[in-house]
């Protein structure tokens, strides 16, 4: 059998993406479409991108790279896991008779590599939408779900009626579940139908507006809530921007309370993205989950158009320079594991073991390189450039591009800044290309952006994200340092030149979902 479970497991749904899968993390191009016309439930289960990956997982030897190959789920596996694990001899006890059925016949077709099956989905995770009431620094849908407002229509999920028996669960995630009409929609009637009583309904949310749904959340005796968190107190206000931690907090002891009194069936748990933010919180996020005993799941953020900035700044375990101005930064790793390992917490306990020591061996990978890029960066002997034509300086020859068909988003100002008034996908700023003779080894370039000082002070204003792109395309990989000043912030961008270029641009695309300057 192939590596994994996925495809003879779960149907994953995406109506702002518009693809059905078997994982929301699978990248390959034979996804199948979801229909806003009503579907059979095998029409998606028995679909060709569903038959492809089940071929695919079910070749000992499938050709790479493919859409799993290089898939981000199995960077954080801890050894050993698998998506679901269909090693036990029997299904779990908590099963009813159908749905025990089903996954006997799961398991039977995931070990003979089945590609048209005849059990459905074991789980159901659909994505109902990309609206929130948050924007938080390292969401990849903040950037896109301006554009991307379609929803899944709650009807056509349910009236797969008695095929949902089968499942173990049925999920529901957003953006933000409580912000979408039809996942609400959905969410009531599901949770309100006895037939469903043995299938478990997830709710993945932020938590901040759980209090003006107990009535319809009430009435479903299995239900799990996936709380979104990334961090507390003070760290979970710098990162889920919009939110409050009190709100917060408070929904998510009421959801216990609820449990230990009235539906002890009920399931409470957190998530929370491993970046810089949030380190310094890492020791009281620990103790504050195994006070109230809601279990963790730790995760690295995938780096997306839209979100460089974040990735760039925050994420530590790829960029380990960034945890220079936080010498104690493992003290609170420490500190964390501590406190899980002395509460039991195997999981926790591991996936944060992993992380650190994922953070200690990229610094000690990535040493000799950043102390290249730091010293190519103080040189003296730069030879600045100029354009050939035109204005003198590069910030007024600027020209913005949008995507084909569609006009370039308003630029406006903001503190005396030029500012892209919100973000689109594919709306950027570039110079003219500046012709350029490397010799055949290569040659090295440095760029600085400056803005002046306050520009960071408005959590909701970014920075917009810049890159240096070659003449045919690529843009090229750089070592990228923001430095704040009192006057200001600069980003210091630097990287080598490929023997073969003959020209080169800054480019400048806007981040978050307001304003960039």
């Amino acid at each position: 059998m192939g590596a994994c479970s996925a495809p003879w497991y779960e149907l994953n749904i995406s109506a702002p993406d518009n693809n059905v899968s078997a994982c929301c993390y699978y990248n390959g191009a034979d996804k199948d479409p979801w229909d806003d016309e009503p579907r059979d439930l095998a029409w998606y289960w028995n679909g060709e991108g569903m038959k492809a990956l089940r071929r695919l997982q079910a070749n000992p030897a499938p050709p790479t790279p493919n859409g799993c190959s290089t898939w981000f789920y199995f960077q954080q596996m801890l050894p050993g896991s698998s998506y679901y694990d269909f090693s036990p001899a029997e299904p779990p006890t908590s099963l009813s008779p159908m749905q025990a059925a089903n996954w006997r016949k799961a398991k039977l077709e995931h070990a003979a590599g089945i590609e048209t099956v005849e059990c459905v989905p074991l789980r159901i995770y659909a994505n109902f939408g990309y609206a929130c009431n948050l924007s938080c620094t390292m969401c990849h849908q903040v950037p896109r779900r301006g554009e991307l407002k379609r929803q899944v229509l709650a009807d056509n999920v349910l009236r797969w009626g008695d095929q949902l028996l089968g499942c173990m669960e049925v999920c529901v995630i957003g953006g933000e579940p409580f912000a979408l009409p039809e996942a609400i929609k959905f969410i009531r009637s599901f949770a309100a139908d006895e037939r469903y009583e043995s299938v478990r309904l997830s709710v993945f949310t932020n938590g901040t507006v759980m209090h003006k749904h107990w009535p319809a959340l009430m009435k479903k005796e299995k239900l799990s809530l996936v709380i979104s968190l990334d961090s507390i107190g003070e760290g979970f206000q710098k990162i889920r921007l919009g939110g409050d931690w009190a709100d917060v907090e408070r929904n998510m002891l009421k959801a216990q309370e609820i449990k230990a009194k009235e539906r002890p069936e009920w399931m409470l748990s957190t998530t929370a993205n491993i970046q810089k933010a949030g380190v310094p919180y890492l020791g009281v996020y620990a103790r504050w989950d195994v006070k109230n005993g809601i279990h963790s799941f730790f995760y690295d953020f995938i780096s997306a158009p839209g979100v460089e900035d974040t990735y760039l700044t925050d994420n530590f375990l790829h960029n380990p320079h960034l945890l220079d101005d936080m010498p104690d930064w493992a003290d609170h790793f420490d500190d964390a594991i501590s406190t899980f390992r002395s509460a039991g917490w195997k999981h926790e306990t591991a996936l944060l073991e992993q992380f650190r020591d994922r953070v200690k061996k990229a610094s000690e990978d990535k040493a000799d390189h950043i102390h290249r890029m730091r010293r190519q960066r103080g040189r003296n002997d730069w030879i600045p450039q100029k354009p050939e034509d035109g204005p003198e300086t590069w910030i007024d020859q600027l020209e913005t591009s949008a995507p084909e068909g569609k006009s370039p988003v308003p630029v406006g100002e903001h503190q005396g800044l030029k500012a892209f008034s919100f973000t689109r996908l594919g709306d950027h700023f570039a110079t003219p290309f500046l012709k350029i003779t490397p010799p055949a080894e290569g040659g090295q370039y440095r760029v600085r952006a400056h803005w002046p000082k306050d520009t960071r002070n408005d959590p909701f204003v970014r920075l917009a994200h810049v890159a240096v792109q070659r003449d045919f395309g690529p843009i090229l990989e750089s070592f990228q340092e923001i430095l704040d000043f009192g006057f200001g912030t600069d980003l210091i961008l630097t990287g080598t030149i490929p023997g073969d270029a003959r020209g080169i641009r800054i480019m400048i695309t806007p981040l978050g979902e307001t304003v960039t300057v």
